[in-house]
């Protein structure tokens, strides 16, 4: 038996579970396409310019920052025509000349709507020998940051003007100090610096009590109707004043506002008020008895003169009605805030000043009740314009008590109302302004303790307010940053400083986040109370500008090792920058390494002969008058080669739009030409093909079934067949369709419509003509022109003759198909004829059991070669046998024979193979040889056990495994001494199939176990 070393039959390396770690290894184009949309999304503005002020390149995020809808449309501008300030730009270049880098640098561009737009730049400077000086640098839009800045600037001195102009008194409180007051305040409160005074020393200790309730119900958000409280001194007396108050937010810190009204100047203007009504009341008196008091109606029409004079000259409106609600006074402050002249009114009802008709009817019905009105009532003017008044109005009546009309006097309260809503917007879009920044904003006191956060704050790090309350400034920074963090806070102010400063703050699901920011204090009477913070999460925008710099490397690495050649020229046509790859390429054609030569008094070197020279001058002209080329060259290197290569010239224009360089770029396409030349000649060899084949009808056809190409054989045998002429145009299924069966026509249809949805199709046609049927074998593929498929190609050849020989040979194929069958039969009932005669021996053999044994174990070898021819006679197949179904058979025949059916079970696993004859036949006697050892041997002393069978196919390598669990081989068992005529077959069979064997003793048991292995071709 062949001893040569095998394959284990478990623990195989190609196993599933096998792995050689390649699936944990880091993929490359993974972390390209990250680069690639990192840089090609739209979080930062990236640009490159050379200092002559042409943009070299940026991404789309800065084109739509700055207005423009593509990357080249923004190309096309010069860099200066993004600058509001030309002196601007020039400053912001002195600078970066001198600093090389700037950061964070603050410049106004402008939009292509004419706007402006603020920035942050953090610019660098490349300067490289050989190569123009280039500026990259990324952009940051804060425009809405400015606006927002200017706009809070704006309200609040609207604010701080409102309230010094006002005249009620308005203080601010903190904690019982007054931490504010207007001017209208310290007047009343005789013009004592308030600010940091305590409000109850200030009160009359009878009113003490009734303040600090009012103030405790404002703090604690209970609503607290207005107090008269005395404010004073006992020095200088006290003075009643009607207080309101309200909650507010002053200097990040809770507050209370207090509104401070005079009531004895109240009391004046409704007495000054008044004084008027008697005067006009009297003016009623005397208009009635002018007649009978002649004598005084000279004093009449003083007193007259004096009233009118009053009403004229008063800065509040006043408007007299008759008791039919006619007008019969009208002011001069009336006519200006109005827009009418007397005259107008004079006469018409009141009702016309009023902006609604129930306001008007209010108003009367409350005068009839009361005798008088006062508060707000809605005017409207001549020009339709809405105004808010203060009206305070009362009836007149004379000696008897009858009514002579009413008088009104109001002042416009419209702009204070709206100064007031001002005011409370103001402070609604601070409030929102903060708690709706984008940058995280946090106030804390000397202990790190949060006094205030914003809806940002609380966003990116995580945290609710009520786990802020609980939480100090030294829970956001990492453990080793916390001791210099109490320090910075320790030594504030000296330690914090308005510069921008860095740090990495803890979220609470336990990111680290790198925060950029400043921070400011807040002092009160030299001493620190409050430390605030605005700062934003730069991590993304730090891990992108290193993706930056990592990308300008790779993109300088790129530059130099291109198969790109890259290079620059001046007026002169001497170079001033190029790459390796033109450096290469010179050397390649001429053997030389071209020299920069930027110095205007030094001559350029020639490099080549003058002809090449005069031909690049010829090129370098056009392109200094402006105009941009494309062209090839085709040359021959120093080595006899053939070199092409495309060229592309464009103008490089300074900020004067003068050409003062021309730009290169080349590109060999040696390869690409060859090809193209191979590409034509193979064209017009195929054409030649198209044309000239004489037995191939070659034609095609667009969606519309009409024909876009045909060859000259394809309209003879169309002529030929169809009795009709077909050329380009025609449409082929038209012509088709009336001379073929309608199922014939459809067919072709659906043939048609599966080639056109993509899948290729073989058919046979036959055409039924007088002189006999005609088939034709045809082949129709897509063709598919920028991934869409809207023509087909079709290959069809003559196959009559074909039809008829394959007609002729199947029949011949059946009579020979019924001769093989009847051989194999015959074969096989031979053997069975040979069988059966050993049988017949061992009845007339003595009782010799060697005898017995040898007949019996030749019938089996008879009967296994018998079994082969039976399966293929049973098949149409003659060559090959169905191996699992053959070892099957042959194991059930097996154990019958040797009478163990029930006490030796048969276990098998075949998988399905297919063995041509050569292969079948020795394998088959082999494993006849194997099973019978193991019915005879291993089960002889009466046990019971089992034999596995297992029949698998690896590549091309057939496996056959069979174990037992019987008594095993002896252990003074020797091959070479005492193996028998069995396995010396098996030896022989194996050399025949060249194959190999392994005899092993199975885990599981004692018994016996082979691994057959041999190539199954």
């Amino acid at each position: 038996m062949n001893s040569s070393s095998t394959e284990p039959m478990s623990g195989d390396r190609d196993a599933p579970g096998a792995t050689d770690g390649m699936e944990n290894r880091p993929r490359h184009s993974d972390r390209q396409r990250f680069h690639d949309e990192l840089f090609g999304g739209e979080l930062l503005g990236l640009f490159r310019t050379s200092l002559t002020g042409r943009m070299l390149d940026c991404n789309n995020a800065l084109a739509q920052l700055l207005g423009y809808g593509t990357v080249e449309e923004l190309m096309k501008v010069p860099v200066e025509g993004l600058y509001f300030d030309l002196a601007e730009r020039q400053r912001f270049i002195e600078e970066l000349l001198e600093k090389k880098r700037l950061n964070n640098y603050e410049i106004l561009l402008k939009h292509r709507k004419g706007r402006s737009v603020h920035v942050l730049e953090n610019v660098i400077l490349r300067e490289e020998p050989g190569r123009a000086t280039v500026i990259e640098g990324v952009v940051i839009d804060i425009t809405v940051v400015r606006q927002s800045e200017l706009e809070q600037r704006v309200l609040a001195n609207n604010y701080r003007q409102l309230t010094e102009q006002v005249r009620d008194g308005m203080v601010v409180l903190q904690r019982g100090k007054m931490v504010y007051a207007n001017p209208a305040a310290e007047t009343l409160l005789n013009n004592r610096s308030l600010i940091g005074s305590d409000l109850l020393s200030l009160v009359l200790k009878s009113d003490a009590a009734l303040i600090s309730d009012l103030l405790h119900n404002i703090e604690h958000g209970d609503g607290s109707p207005a107090a008269r409280i005395h404010f004073g001194s006992k020095s200088k007396g006290y003075r009643p004043l009607m207080v309101h108050g309200t909650a507010t937010w002053h200097m990040n810190g809770a507050a209370v506002q207090l509104t401070l009204q005079d009531l004895e100047t109240e009391r004046s203007l409704i007495q000054e008020r008044l004084r008027a009504t008697m005067a006009e009341e009297m003016n009623a008196v005397l208009r009635a008895e002018i007649e009978e008091h002649r004598l005084t109606q000279e004093a009449l029409v003083q007193s007259r003169r004096m009233a009118k004079s009053l009403i004229d000259s008063s800065l509040d409106m006043i408007v007299a009605v008759d008791p039919k609600g006619k007008i019969t006074e009208f002011n001069p402050a009336a006519t200006i805030k109005f827009g009418y002249e007397a005259e107008e009114v004079l006469g018409k009802n009141s009702r016309i000043l009023y902006a609604d008709e129930e306001e008007f009817e209010r108003v009367q019905e409350e005068m009839s009740r009361y005798g008088a009105y006062a508060g707000e009532v809605r005017n409207i003017t001549k020009d339709k314009k809405i105004i808010v008044s203060f009206l305070a109005a009362s009836r007149l009546f004379d000696e008897d008590g009858q009514t002579l009309g009413s008088m009104g006097v109001s002042r416009d309260v419209t702009q204070a109302k709206r100064d007031r809503e001002a005011l409370r917007l103001s402070e609604e879009r601070y409030r929102d302004l903060v708690d709706n920044a984008n940058d995280l904003i946090h106030s804390m006191d000397t202990d790190g303790k949060f006094l205030f956060i914003n809806n940002a704050w609380k966003r990116t790090l995580g945290y609710s307010e009520e786990e802020v309350r609980e939480m100090t400034m030294f829970d956001l920074v990492t453990p080793e940053k916390r001791d210099a963090a109490r320090q910075w806070l320790k030594n504030a102010p000296d330690s914090v400083k308005p510069e921008p400063w860095r740090s990495i703050f803890l979220t609470k699901d336990g990111r680290e986040l790198l925060m950029e920011g400043t921070s400011t204090v807040r002092q009160e009477e030299g001493k620190t109370i409050a430390v605030r913070s605005i700062f934003r999460d730069i991590t993304a925008a730090h891990a992108a500008q290193e993706q930056l710099l990592k990308h300008a490397a790779k993109e300088k690495a790129l530059f130099e090792a291109s198969e790109h050649m890259f290079w620059t020229v001046d007026r002169r046509i001497a170079l001033t920058s190029f790459n390796q790859g033109y450096q290469d390429m010179v050397k390649r054609l001429h053997g030389t390494i071209p020299q920069i030569n930027t110095e205007p008094a030094t001559p350029r070197k020639l490099f080549a002969p003058e002809a090449y020279h005069d031909f690049w001058r010829s090129k370098y002209e056009e392109v200094f008058a402006g105009k941009t080329l494309r062209f090839e060259t085709d040359l021959i290197d120093r080595n006899g080669q053939r070199v092409c290569n495309e060229i592309y010239l464009s103008p490089v224009l300074d900020r004067d739009g003068n050409v003062e360089e021309a730009f290169g770029i080349g590109l060999e396409v040696t390869a690409e030409r060859v090809a193209e030349a191979r590409v034509r000649e193979q064209a017009a060899k195929l054409n030649a093909i198209f044309e000239s084949s004489a037995n191939v009808l070659i034609w095609s056809l667009d969606r519309d079934y009409r024909i876009t190409a045909c060859n000259k054989h394809f309209r003879t045998v169309v002529k030929q067949t169809l009795g009709v002429e077909q050329d380009v145009g025609d449409d082929l299924r038209e012509t088709v369709r009336k001379r073929v069966p309608a199922e014939q026509d459809a067919e072709f249809i659906q043939l048609f419509d599966r080639v056109l949805a993509g899948k290729p199709m073989h058919h046979e046609l036959r055409f039924e003509r007088p002189e006999g049927a005609t088939w034709i074998e045809l082949y129709i593929s897509p063709i598919i022109t920028d991934g869409a498929i809207n023509e087909v190609s079709c290959l069809a050849h003559d196959i009559t003759e074909k039809k008829r020989v394959e007609q002729e040979m199947r029949q011949s194929l059946q009579e020979k198909e019924v001769l093989l069958k009847e051989v194999h039969h015959r074969v096989k009932n031979n053997l069975q004829i040979i069988s059966s005669i050993f049988s017949l021996q061992r009845d007339h053999v003595d009782d010799d059991p060697r005898s017995i044994a040898l007949l019996h174990e030749s019938q089996d070898r008879i009967r296994s070669m018998s079994f082969i021819h039976e399966s293929l006679y049973q098949n149409k197949n003659f060559s090959q046998v169905d191996m699992a179904r053959y070892i099957d058979g042959l194991c059930s025949n097996l154990v019958m024979s040797y009478s163990l059916s029930g006490r030796v079970l048969l276990r098998t696993d075949l998988k399905p193979l297919m063995l041509d004859l050569d292969r079948a036949i020795p394998c088959g006697l082999v494993l006849n040889e194997l099973i019978s050892n193991a019915l005879k041997h291993a089960f002889s002393d009466g046990r019971e056990g089992a034999i596995s069978i297992t029949l698998s196919q690896r590549k091309d390598q057939v496996r056959i495994t069979l174990s037992d669990n019987g008594q095993g081989f002896p252990e003074n068992y020797v091959d070479e001494r005492d193996r028998g005529l069995g396995m010396e077959l098996v030896e022989l069979l194996m050399d025949q199939l060249d194959g190999n064997i392994q005899r092993s003793v199975p885990d599981d048991s004692s018994g016996t176990a082979y691994l057959i292995t041999f190539e199954r071709y």
